[in-house]
Formats: structure tokens, C-alpha cells, sequence
């Protein structure tokens, strides 16, 4: 009675839905160059984003889940495997926190057997590892891919670790059909991943050894087989398309009727949400700061002016104590696998309270200059009302306090000397003005900035004093390339100026380098770009990266 009553309620919930994406798409991509590939996204019961890949090469089939712990549940096949007509069905149990599920059908071959094995249930970055790692070419029944951290992690700690490590499987079946199913759950026992397999017996029989399924088919048409997965994690907040476009811009795309518009701004949908903005999927479906804040820039002309709030929020959300942005997050799974890997090191009892606490990455040091920029533009935008920025004022005061700290310490304490080529005037004045949107937020005046707005940024913050070495290599270099490029000779190198890039005579830089310190490595200006970027490897914890040139970017025609 009480599985009748469950089966009744998730059937209930249940709703037919067609691919929100699909690749190749027939009338823009070439099917021979994605050479056996093909790709389904959708939306689940909550809105969050969900890509169904198969590799016809490897026989890999894997079921990205973009969600808050982008997790991932994959399998390989022996034989080519095709998506079946029609779309999916998706549903939810258990209310808000309950469980997500989504439903398709997959085509098998007729006439032979297919093996299904290789199952890999956790965090989409394990996944990525396995891809990585070629264990696709591993025989098809080879044991379960765990990560090195958590397998150690594991032994260290014993059961229930230990029984988490590897999947449940097991097959049952009557006179109408056989079904497999396999649940994961998350190493610290909070959340579950499950995959169901199921088919007519009238069409295949099954059977399972060594955590293989083999299906054999009956008869030589094809046969198609169901594959429900499903996931207790927790749920993204989707934005939807009034919120990400501006009004005009969507009138735009509405009468333009592009097939292939359409399916960019679809795409960014399927990335966008309350909580972040993901980099991209499969492979980067979570927050990335760098990426994020260049996109708030990139996308402003035909943005709602609602976006930024997102953007800043998003990096607000996840300063380091002392105003560092964020660059990459560890999220679920694999933010157990590296609490567990701290663990091992340094034996803190503390990480174990919480496994799953998102880990923040800070190496990146570009996004850190971005978001100030970010700020500026959105505060500085007379078209968001005065209640609107106040509101976000009050949302984020202590966060933003932060961050107004951390760049009045490094920005303010610059000053002109003959060693530091200076940036434009304007440019630094509107950099100048960024930083005081900054100082806004947290309710702290900077009106020092302004006095500094010609040589702020020089390129080496104020705790990088440049040698003597390296300033001798920079000053060889800016006295063989004196100037920055002019249009025609940007013309002769690269056929046209890039858009957005104005030059002035009169405030064109004596350099387009600028020392940096004790790596005697400089900032390159790009003509292409029209950006500043550091020679020195991603690696080093340089200041001196990704800063805007003088720039003028033309007037959005979506405003």
C-alpha cells in the first residue's frame, strides 16, 4: 500500500519534457565533425541544468547533473548506443529536499549482446579525472574508480567509509521485465546518486556479474531500454531569461528568429542562476570568478542591469577573510576529496565536522582586480534606482567591508615614480572611480583615489617593489618599444582596430610595459585585446594581471 501511495505521488509530480538543447542540431552543425558524439540538455523538476553526452567512440554515457554539488553519473557501453525518440520525463519526491529524477530512453542494437559497466557515481570532477586518466579503455568489468585521497582517507578511518567507496548494484526481474539499479551514496553518508536500467523481457533478457550488465537482445531490430537517474542533492535557483537580457535586447533576438541566437541564449540560461554563474558544460559546471566577472563585462550591453547584483554576489559570497576573491570552488564530492586530502596531511579533526564544506581556491589573483571594475560600472549605472543599490549595500556591508580594506591597502600607498610607466589618465580615472563604487559599498569614503588616479596603476602593487635587476630588464624593454602600437600599425598587423580601442595621442602610455617584482618578468600590452597581461606563470602570486587598457566600448544599441 505505502509503495502504491509513493509510486502515486511521484507519477503525480512527473511532466513530459523535450531537449532544451541539442547537439549536433540539424541547420547549424556539421553531424560528421562531432565524429559520434551527441549531447541532450534539459531542465529537472527544478529548473537545473542537466547533459546527457554519449561518445560513440568510447561508448562513454554521462549524465552531467549542474546543480549545487555538480555531480555526475556515468557508465560505458560495448556497442553504439543512440538517444530514442521523443524527449524525457522528469520529477521530484519528497518535496523541496526531496528527491530529483529524470527519465529517457536509449536505442541498443539488435542482434547482439551489450554491456553496460564501468559505473562511476559522484562529483562531475571525478568523472573528469576517469576521462583524464584514459580508464575508459580499462576492461569493461575493471573495479570501481575511486580517487587516491578518498581511498586513503577511507582505509585511515575504516567503516562506514570504507562500504561507501563502492556502489550498490543488484538486478531483479519477472515475466515483464528486469530492472538494475545503483545507488551511491556521497562519502560522508549525506546525499545519494542513483542510476535504473530497465527493459521489456519480451525484447531482451539481462543478466549481472561483476557489476557488468549484459543485455542480450531478441531478434535483430533495436531495442530500447529506460535510464532513470536521480540525486537528493541540493537544488540551484535558475534566473530566467527576463532576469539575465535586457528588455531591448530581447525584443531583439525575438524578431532577429535566429536558430543559432536562440541557441546561445539558451545556452546562458542553462548557466545562469541566484547562487553563480557556472563556467561552462560539462567539464566547468560551477563557479569560477575570473570567468564570471569577464562575462559581467563582456555580456553588459545586452544584460539586464539586475545581472551585476548576481555577479558581485556571487564573489561577495565567497571572500577570503582578507578580500581575496574566489577562483574556482570545490563542491561536493569533490569537496570531500579535498577535506579528506587536508585531513590525511595535516590530521585536523575539525575538517571531518563537515566533509562537504566548500573549499575556495584563491591562487588566481586576475579576479581580484575584476570585481572592483564590476562594482564601479554597476554603481556608477544611473539607470538602477538609488533603493536598489542601497538594498544591495545592506545585503553584502560586512563582505564588501572586506574587499574596500584589501584594496585601499594595495592601491592607495602607489605612487608616481620615473620606474613605473603610468597608465592613461582617463582610464585610470574611471579605474579611480571604480574604486571608490568599492569603498561606497562598505560605507567608507576613498578620496585619496582620486589623487592617485595617474599612477595607481603602473602595474606593481605597492608590496611588489621591483629590484634593480628587473627594473633594468623592463626599462631595455620599454626603451626598444617606446610607444603603444597606433591604429596603422595595428592595421598593417591585424587588418582592422579592434572594436571598443580608441586611441589619443595625448594619452597613450610611454610604454606598453610596466615592471613587476623580483620575477624581472613585465605586462605585455595586447593590440588584439586591448588588455595588459602578465608573461609570468599562472602560478606565481603576481598582481599584474589582466588590467584594461585605455578602452572606450561603443555604445550598447540594446540601451
Amino acid at each position: 500500500m505505502l509503495l502504491a501511495m509513493l509510486l502515486a505521488i511521484q507519477t503525480a509530480s512527473a511532466r513530459e519534457t523535450p531537449p532544451v538543447l541539442e547537439f549536433p542540431t540539424r541547420g547549424l552543425d556539421d553531424s560528421a565533425a562531432y565524429e559520434g558524439y551527441t549531447a541532450r540538455l534539459y531542465r529537472d523538476s527544478r529548473g537545473n541544468a542537466i547533459e546527457i553526452s554519449i561518445d560513440g567512440k568510447s561508448g562513454r554515457v554521462v549524465h552531467l547533473w549542474a546543480d549545487a554539488l555538480n555531480e555526475s553519473i556515468g557508465l560505458t557501453t560495448t556497442a553504439a548506443v543512440a538517444f530514442s525518440e521523443g524527449g524525457a520525463t522528469v520529477g521530484a519526491t519528497g518535496g523541496r529536499g526531496g528527491r530529483r529524477w529524470l527519465r529517457y530512453s536509449l536505442t541498443l542494437p539488435g542482434g547482439r549482446s551489450v554491456q553496460i559497466g564501468q559505473l562511476l557515481l559522484g562529483s562531475m570532477r571525478i568523472e573528469r579525472d576517469f576521462g583524464y586518466a584514459g580508464r575508459v579503455r580499462d576492461p569493461i568489468d575493471a573495479p570501481t574508480f575511486v580517487v587516491p585521497e578518498m581511498a586513503q582517507f577511507a582505509q585511515r578511518m575504516g567503516p562506514p567509509y570504507t562500504e561507501r567507496l563502492t556502489l550498490s548494484v543488484r538486478l531483479s526481474s519477472d515475466p515483464r521485465g528486469w530492472t538494475l539499479r545503483a545507488s551511491q551514496p556521497s562519502l560522508d553518508g549525506k546525499n545519494h546518486l542513483w542510476l535504473t536500467v530497465s527493459g521489456d523481457a519480451r525484447t531482451a533478457r539481462a543478466a549481472l556479474a561483476n557489476g557488468v550488465l549484459t543485455i542480450h537482445t531478441r531478434g535483430a531490430r533495436p531495442v530500447a531500454v529506460s535510464v532513470e537517474i536521480a540525486t537528493d542533492g541540493p537544488a540551484l535557483d535558475p534566473l530566467t531569461r527576463n532576469q539575465i537580457f535586457a528588455t531591448a535586447f530581447r525584443r531583439f533576438a525575438d524578431s532577429a528568429k535566429s536558430q543559432r541566437l536562440e541557441r546561445e541564449i539558451r545556452g546562458f540560461e542553462l548557466l545562469s542562476s541566484k547562487q553563480k554563474l557556472m563556467a561552462g558544460l560539462p567539464t566547468y559546471a560551477t563557479y569560477f570568478g575570473r570567468d564570471m566577472l569577464m562575462t559581467a563585462l563582456l555580456m553588459e550591453p545586452v544584460w539586464s542591469d539586475t545581472m551585476a547584483e548576481f555577479v558581485m554576489g556571487a564573489a561577495l559570497a565567497k571572500l577570503a577573510p582578507d578580500g581575496e576573491v574566489s577562483h574556482e570552488e570545490a563542491l561536493g564530492g569533490q569537496a570531500i576529496r579535498e577535506n579528506a586530502a587536508e585531513f590525511l596531511r595535516t590530521g585536523d579533526t575539525t575538517l571531518l565536522r563537515n566533509l562537504q564544506a566548500t573549499r575556495e581556491n584563491y591562487w588566481m589573483v586576475d579576479d581580484d582586480f575584476q570585481l572592483p571594475v564590476v562594482a564601479g560600472r554597476y554603481f556608477a549605472n544611473a539607470r538602477v534606482p538609488n533603493t536598489r543599490k542601497q538594498a544591495f549595500v545592506r545585503r553584502w556591508a560586512r563582505r564588501c567591508a572586506r574587499i574596500s580594506r584589501t584594496w585601499r591597502s594595495k592601491l592607495l600607498p602607489m605612487r608616481a615614480t620615473p620606474r613605473r610607466q603610468a597608465w592613461s589618465a582617463s582610464s585610470a580615472t574611471r579605474t579611480a572611480g571604480a574604486i571608490r563604487g568599492v569603498g561606497a559599498i562598505a560605507g567608507s569614503a576613498m578620496p585619496a583615489a582620486a589623487s592617485h588616479s595617474t599612477s595607481m596603476w603602473c602595474g606593481c602593487p605597492p608590496h611588489f617593489e621591483p629590484s634593480a635587476r628587473s627594473t633594468a630588464r623592463c626599462a631595455r624593454s620599454a626603451s626598444r618599444e617606446s610607444t603603444a602600437p597606433s591604429p596603422s600599425r595595428v592595421r598593417r598587423k591585424h587588418g582592422a582596430v579592434p572594436p571598443g580601442i580608441s586611441w589619443s595621442r595625448s594619452h597613450r602610455p610611454t610604454s606598453n610595459r610596466a615592471c613587476v617584482p623580483s620575477s624581472a618578468r613585465c605586462l605585455k600590452w595586447s593590440g588584439r585585446t586591448g588588455i595588459l597581461s602578465s608573461r609570468t606563470h599562472r602560478s606565481q602570486r603576481t598582481r599584474c594581471a589582466f588590467l584594461p587598457y585605455h578602452s572606450t566600448a561603443p555604445a550598447s544599441p540594446f540601451r
